[in-house]
């Protein structure tokens, strides 16, 4: 079930609340394989903007939407895109793509649905091959459904959110290798 068309405005605004979260590399342990996933299917962190297919810049609305839930841009030539649809462990993901100096610096895929069982299956089976593919996470709050993974080329935020009767599973991979020296405000 594609929720895409029906929910933009609770999927950009579930999205953004994890987008800014971990921009950026952070001090805390590394993951024991520190193997970073770098590609999702067609896309991959560092590839050039021009080389992605499928994108769409966020129109207006969608940029001030993420800015409202707190996920304003932080680099001055900083764009984001509604991107292709990916198949990642065979379930259906809709993507978003940052980008920043005209590369791919950022890759979220988002699973949403109404029904909480099919959620809870691609949450469980995700978090399984992450956990087979890079090892134990390096954070992981208790009685949170929220896992960080973070190597020596970006992190990985993983986790899972009911919000207003939606369930989704959010994936998102962040590069490292950005020019902190394009910010265009101090982080928080």
């Amino acid at each position: 079930m594609n929720m895409f068309n029906t929910t933009r405005n609770a999927f950009i605004l579930i999205l953004s609340i994890f987008w800014i979260s971990y921009p950026f590399s952070f001090v805390c342990a590394q993951a024991e394989n520190s193997s970073m996933i770098t590609r999702i299917q067609e896309y991959y962190l560092g590839q050039s903007i021009k080389d992605a297919k499928g994108l769409t810049e966020f129109t207006d609305e969608e940029y001030r939407m993420f800015e409202l839930a707190g996920a304003p841009k932080y680099f001055k030539d900083e764009k984001t895109y509604n991107a292709r649809d990916v198949s990642f462990l065979e379930v259906n993901w809709e993507t978003i793509i940052g980008a920043t100096e005209g590369k791919v610096y950022k890759i979220a895929l988002l699973y949403m649905t109404d029904y909480e069982s099919e959620v809870n299956a691609v949450y469980k089976h995700t978090l399984e091959y992450l956990v087979n593919k890079i090892g134990n996470q390096s954070e992981h709050l208790s009685n949170s459904n929220q896992y960080i993974w973070q190597t020596k080329d970006g992190n990985i935020l993983f986790n899972k959110v009911s919000n207003s009767g939606y369930y989704s599973v959010n994936l998102i991979l962040t590069s490292n290798a950005i020019n902190t020296n394009n910010l265009l405000r101090e982080l928080k």
